[in-house]
């Protein structure tokens, strides 16, 4: 009885909706179109950031390339090998947190 009773209630809340939406389409429409067009624009902001950061860590690779062939780094010296491990160390806290550099 409460089962039937309860779906009863449902369907009717559900034509009401339904009955509201019709008579107010055009207002529902503008709204699912405004909602639509903020989560676009947050995805195209969200890319940019993205874009930025691999920009900035591929300026980061190449200076460090620019480094080690400026250096011409032997890596069996450890003071070498020690600043070689701190820069990847860096580089990979920066891969991880862009925008805290």
């Amino acid at each position: 009885m409460l089962k039937k009773l309860d779906k009863t209630i449902k369907d009717n809340l559900h034509g009401m909706v339904d009955k509201a939406l019709e008579a107010n389409k055009a207002a529902v429409l503008d709204e699912y179109i405004r909602q639509v067009d903020d989560v676009i624009a947050e995805a195209k902001k969200k890319i940019e950031q993205k874009q930025l950061e691999q920009e900035r860590i591929g300026q980061f690779l190449e200076r460090k390339k620019q480094l080690e062939d400026l250096l011409n780094i032997d890596p069996s010296n450890q003071k070498v090998k020690a600043a070689l491990e701190l820069v990847n160390k860096i580089l990979a806290e920066f891969i991880e947190n862009p925008t805290d550099n």
